[in-house]
């Protein structure tokens, strides 16, 4: 009695642990399997939208930088190129202000809430949200930069939900990355120049007032160059005191022999001229000399200034090439295609690849 007791019960117990299986492998096979294939057959048969994908293909070069290389070189692969250029467009594109101007000029909601409701805009794949940090994260998403590491040579592409309105997208990046490309090098020359311009308008300025002040010297002094006016009147002192040396000869002979005769007055008087003219010549050249400092100052400054005036220039003419050193520039290798049939979904690729997914991780939770 006892044995068939312990029988049963062992049947029961199997009964239920197969029955127990059995209903875990049934949920494993809905919820697992079954359910997940027929919505992504459905999904992909019926309601993904297609996606137009515009590509373009750029490349930003720096003379300053080894990505200046030409395009022969870069294409072959033999280029030691630093990339800077590429991951510079590239935040620039991802960046909040790119987003901000795509926005203004296209309106993201707009544009992107056509699709369906798992890939629009504010749909399952944004979880429903319509912030403008989702907003931005979603046009992160949409748009694709891809860049060569060898190269530097940068894809971007574009996905929407029409053709003309991917080709539009593109076309409207490369311009305004165009335009922040001219802002940053307008912003380098800014940089680099401006101050270099500032100093050598400072010096011309500085120049021009010093020649004022000569002038003014000039004027106020009744002297043109103290130099050449001192060593004029020098030389005629030196020449007068030659002649009041003879005639003092002369007086004294006349005075001594002839005291009376007329000629000896005369030669008295024409020495007392030449004394006065003399001391004229001897005090003018003294007065000059002290006076000649402060034109000598006024020469000095003036010809420092130019010489600082030429080194201005030369610092400037080596901050424009710095400055064109540090210029980035776009070249456009692929203007951006104008798709005419859609590039996703790969709809049977994709319910292949959720089947296959499904069927594993079924096989291993079995």
């Amino acid at each position: 009695m006892n044995s068939v007791y312990k029988k049963n019960l062992i049947f029961i117990e199997k009964f239920y642990e197969n029955q127990k299986n059995k209903l875990k492998n049934n949920k494993i096979f809905y919820f697992i399997f079954l359910i997940p294939n027929i919505i992504s057959i459905l999904y992909y048969c019926f309601l993904a939208s297609p996606i137009y994908q515009s590509n373009s293909i750029l490349l930003v070069t720096n003379p300053s930088r080894k990505d200046s290389d030409n395009i022969t070189t870069l294409l072959s692969g033999s280029s030691e190129n630093t990339n800077s250029g590429a991951y510079l467009l590239k935040e620039r594109i991802l960046s909040w202000d790119s987003f901000s101007n795509f926005n203004k000029k296209f309106d993201i909601i707009k544009l992107y809430s056509s699709g369906d409701f798992v890939s629009r805009v504010g749909g399952l794949t944004s979880l429903w949200s319509k912030g403008d940090v989702s907003l931005w994260h979603y046009y992160q998403k949409n748009i694709g930069v891809n860049i060569d590491g060898q190269t530097g040579i940068t894809k971007i592409t574009i996905n929407a939900y029409n053709s003309n309105i991917s080709y539009e997208i593109s076309d409207f990046l490369i311009n305004d990355t165009i335009k922040y490309l001219n802002n940053l090098n307008k912003t380098q020359d800014n940089y680099f120049i401006s101050s270099s311009k500032e100093e050598v308008q400072r010096l011309e300025d500085k120049i021009k007032s010093d020649e004022r002040n000569i002038q003014n010297w000039r004027i106020k002094s009744g002297y043109f160059d103290p130099s050449s006016d001192y060593n004029a009147l020098t030389k005629h002192g030196l020449n007068l005191d030659e002649k009041q040396v003879s005639f003092q000869g002369q007086y004294n002979f006349s005075k001594e022999n002839i005291p009376n005769n007329p000629a000896t007055k005369e030669i008295k008087k024409q020495l007392d001229n030449i004394n006065d003219s003399s001391k004229k010549a001897h005090n003018s050249a003294k007065s000059l000399f002290l006076k000649s400092s402060s034109y000598e100052s006024l020469i000095i400054q003036k010809d420092l200034d130019e010489k600082l005036l030429n080194s201005a220039k030369i610092a400037l003419q080596e901050a424009r090439i710095k400055s064109f050193q540090n210029h980035y520039y776009l070249k456009i290798i692929s203007n951006p295609s104008h798709p005419e049939s859609p590039s996703r979904p790969k709809r049977i690729e994709s319910i292949l690849i959720i089947l296959v997914s499904t069927l594993i991780l079924k096989l291993i939770l079995s």
